[in-house]
């Protein structure tokens, strides 16, 4: 009675560094900050990427919302010169189909019971007509709240992915019975924690390189990529005792099957931010 643990817990510690890390993360990239707008429209419309997407407009109204739109997206939009093909290639925007939900049942009226909409495309549907009508009116002001409403949500898209990921090691060392499933999730815990932590080391590196403009940081930023890797094998090999063969294949499935988790899970966030926007 009256001694001190002699260790961290690792759900404390998980929801200390996750905390942390994110509340550095978003005060850093704040979407608010992260913009193109700050340029002029006089300077916009000298880009000869906008200039080719104007050309593609037929009324004023669609030149207003291309400039909107290309406020936004400006540094990601690549653009076919070409002025035989009336839609520029890269211009990506909200496609709407209908414009209205009445326009919409409609045409579901209109068709047979066996070539309409299922429950959840015409939910689909609908919620695509409400952000259209959305980026009607706000234009760049919606993409930002989404982006920034989806990185919001990248804590809980971790959190979920946690038990799913300490699943595939309970599968890749299912002979290994002295190993639960508990055990698997705390060793699961020390690596996102050791994830966050590098993290910030890398964001700190990376503005530290930016301040003082110091060339050699970009080794040690080089570093700091690709240590996490050889960690994880390292860490892999002491918790569960195998030799290096077994510890590297095992490595590499369990890398590609949790990329495709993560996939999955970010898919997900990415359609539940539309949905709650």
């Amino acid at each position: 009675m009256g001694r001190r643990v002699s260790y961290l817990d690792p759900i404390r510690m998980y929801i200390f560094t996750s905390a942390f890390f994110f509340l550095i993360f978003l005060s850093a990239f704040d979407i608010g900050k992260i913009n193109s707008a700050d340029k002029s429209k006089a300077d916009l419309l000298r880009d000869p990427n906008l200039r080719a997407l104007m050309a593609s407009a037929k009324t004023s109204q669609d030149s207003l919302k291309i400039l909107n739109a290309y406020q936004a997206f400006g540094p990601y939009i690549k653009v076919n010169a070409d002025s035989s093909k009336k839609t520029p290639v890269g211009f990506t925007r909200l496609k709407e189909d209908y414009h209205s939900r009445a326009e919409y049942d409609s045409v579901q009226k209109a068709l047979p019971d066996s070539a309409r909409d299922g429950w959840l495309k015409r939910i689909i549907e609908y919620r695509k007509i409400e952000i259209s009508k959305r980026y009607e009116k706000e234009g760049s002001s919606l993409v930002r709240e989404l982006i920034s409403n989806n990185m919001h949500n990248w804590p809980k898209v971790l959190f979920i992915s946690l038990p799913l990921f300490a699943l595939l090691l309970k599968l890749l060392y299912f002979r290994h019975k002295r190993f639960y499933y508990v055990d698997h999730g705390i060793f699961t815990v020390h690596l996102y924690i050791f994830s966050f932590l590098i993290l910030l080391i890398f964001f700190g590196a990376n503005a530290l390189k930016t301040v003082t403009g110091w060339v050699w940081l970009d080794w040690l930023i080089l570093l700091i990529v690709l240590y996490p890797f050889f960690y994880y094998y390292k860490a892999m090999r002491r918790f569960y005792a195998q030799s290096r063969g077994k510890t590297i294949l095992k490595y590499i499935i369990l890398f590609i099957l949790s990329f495709f988790i993560y996939l999955v899970i970010f898919i997900g966030a990415v359609v539940f931010t539309l949905f709650e926007a």
